[in-house]
């Protein structure tokens, strides 16, 4: 059992997902980390949490299945007493012609983009509720405002659901004490990010 809060970041191994553990623990967090393939990323995170007299726990799992969605929110019960905010970064970018998307393509956007985060999000609410914790999103600029992203209509659909789960939850949720919130930022730059795709979608802004 701890009395520090606990940030349960999904997707902690990603360029965003590691910026918001390190915040977490900068300030006195403790950060419960899930990552799914690329979980020796997190391995930097180990003596920031040191230094910082932050506990650091690591989480593996695919979330795409629901019911490791539910072993993940309950070990980090198990292991913490409790979850204070929920932060969901898991929603990998895709950047492809709509007419090239194969059925199998699109249900893996929607599932990474959208279902994982429902997922997640459903098991860890009693917890939140309990601890009148937030639960943040990461949806995508533009999305919202349903514009035309030809070469990114499977991740932006999935993300434009993002913008209505956050309303939804938030009307339902307000009651109990639990903020409900999306970041929606633009495309992020990273040394992986082709230099054409950059300014395709710059292009389209």
């Amino acid at each position: 059992m701890t009395t520090r809060k606990v940030a349960l970041i999904t997707g902690a191994s990603s360029d965003i997902g590691l910026a918001v553990s390190k915040m977490c623990l900068s300030k006195g967090v403790n950060v419960a980390a899930h990552a799914f393939k690329n979980s020796q990323n997190l391995e930097c995170l180990c003596a920031m949490a040191d230094g910082q007299q932050t506990t650091l726990r690591q989480y593996q799992g695919d979330l795409t299945k629901h019911t490791n969605a539910q072993k993940l929110v309950d070990d980090v019960v198990k292991d913490f007493g409790r979850v204070d905010i929920l932060i969901n970064t898991i929603g990998p970018f895709y950047y492809r012609d709509i007419f090239c998307v194969t059925p199998d393509q699109w249900s893996e956007a929607i599932n990474l983009n959208l279902n994982v985060n429902y997922f997640v999000t459903h098991y860890a609410t009693e917890q939140l509720k309990k601890t009148k914790g937030h639960i943040l999103f990461f949806g995508f600029s533009g999305s919202q405002s349903f514009k035309a992203w030809p070469m990114s209509a499977d991740y932006c659909a999935a993300k434009a659901g993002i913008t209505v789960l956050v309303k939804s939850l938030a009307a339902r949720l307000a009651k109990e004490g639990v903020r409900v919130n999306a970041v929606c930022p633009g495309l992020i730059e990273t040394k992986d990010t082709p230099t054409k795709e950059r300014q395709d979608m710059a292009n389209q802004v």
